[in-house]
């Protein structure tokens, strides 16, 4: 497929984000530091992104990359959220310590490679889960390779401990949900909330913890009912307890000039208002770093696609696709004493007397 002109992408994109700007939006949980979005929402997105990509870029990957890296500056705060949660690979979505239900989500696709172009799918191979009684780091050093017994101490409590065949004939899903079988082990006792995790794949493996202590100490937390991670833009991830729906207003821009995306792969951005919402936390990947625990609120997803061009139903439109170049005051009055000037000296009355 060949490039598209500049204009008619950058028109594209201003329509789309209108577009976007315009629909209405919930939030599960919102505070005044960030917007916190779930992972199924935030799966509901990922369809979008792609249909979107599509759209605009066909199979053009130098076109696609620019389209990524303008996203990362939308004023639409999931498309940095959906960012995070891919790069974390493996993720512990939801913890249910009452009746002691896990799910987890392994995206089987290095991001960056994705980017580039390369189609390569890395099949989760062996996933190990268990807390302790007490504090240790035994699992930065776990190897499926060896009985678990000898790799930790005696307060392990093991949760889950697999591998693809063990699981099932076609193996671990990827790129969705899905509930773990695990052993009980009294869940709700495990005064640390964080489970150790360990995840092997050819190409990928994580060694590190989910820590939901922080969802334990919201005022609404009921182990019945658990807890779920979230995303946020602004704060990174963090487990929370599922929360009621609460419809926002609609948004408005307040500026989206047109995106410019040039030949040379230069990376175009929009300029627009974020609005505040709130966030979740992180668990299990790479190193396991569990940092950026903090609150979330979830926004729901558009139900058109991303790629759909269409005004929004919204009324008279707040902005408009264009960028105001303002003329400088100064050069305004130079150019009327100018031709104030020139009129006065080539006035016929003006021309007798000279």
């Amino acid at each position: 497929m060949k490039k598209l002109p500049i204009a008619l992408l950058g028109l594209t994109m201003c329509i789309i984000s209108q577009a976007i700007a315009g629909s209405n939006v919930s939030a599960m949980y919102r505070d005044q530091n960030a917007t916190w979005w779930t992972v199924p929402e935030l799966l509901d997105f990922k369809e979008q992104v792609e249909r979107e990509e599509l759209e605009i870029c066909g199979n053009n990957q130098g076109c696609r990359e620019e389209l990524f890296f303008s996203h990362l500056e939308s004023e639409d705060t999931r498309y940095q959220a959906l960012d995070m949660m891919l790069q974390s690979r493996f993720v512990i979505t939801s913890i249910n310590p009452g009746q002691e239900k896990i799910k987890v989500i392994y995206f089987d696709e290095e991001p960056m490679l994705k980017r580039m172009g390369i189609e390569e799918h890395d099949p989760l191979n062996h996933i190990f889960m268990a807390w302790f009684d007490q504090e240790n780091h035994a699992i930065t050093n776990y190897s499926y390779q060896y009985p678990y017994q000898n790799q930790f101490p005696d307060d392990i409590h093991l949760i889950y401990i697999g591998d693809k065949e063990s699981y099932s004939g076609t193996g671990f899903p990827a790129n969705q949900e899905f509930e773990l079988p695990v052993e009980v082990t009294g869940l709700s006792n495990n005064h640390l909330a964080s489970i150790k995790v360990a995840t092997f794949a050819n190409q990928y493996n994580s060694m590190g913890q989910a820590n939901y202590l922080s969802c334990t100490r919201e005022y609404d937390y009921n182990a019945e009912v658990g807890c779920q991670i979230m995303y946020s833009a602004e704060q990174g991830s963090r487990y929370f307890p599922p929360r009621e729906t609460i419809e926002q207003n609609q948004i408005s821009l307040v500026e989206d000039p047109i995106l410019e995306i040039s030949d040379e792969s230069t990376f175009g951005t929009t300029e627009a208002e974020i609005p505040d919402g709130s966030s979740p936390l992180t668990q299990s990947s790479l190193e396991g770093n569990d940092k950026n625990e903090i609150i979330a609120t979830s926004t729901k997803s558009t139900n058109e696609p991303i790629g759909t061009i269409k005004a929004p139903e919204t009324g008279t439109p707040t902005s408009e696709c264009n960028k105001v170049v303002e003329f400088p005051w100064w050069l305004a009055l130079l150019l009327v004493l100018g031709n104030t000037t020139l009129l006065w000296l080539f006035w016929p009355k003006n021309q007798k007397n000279s």
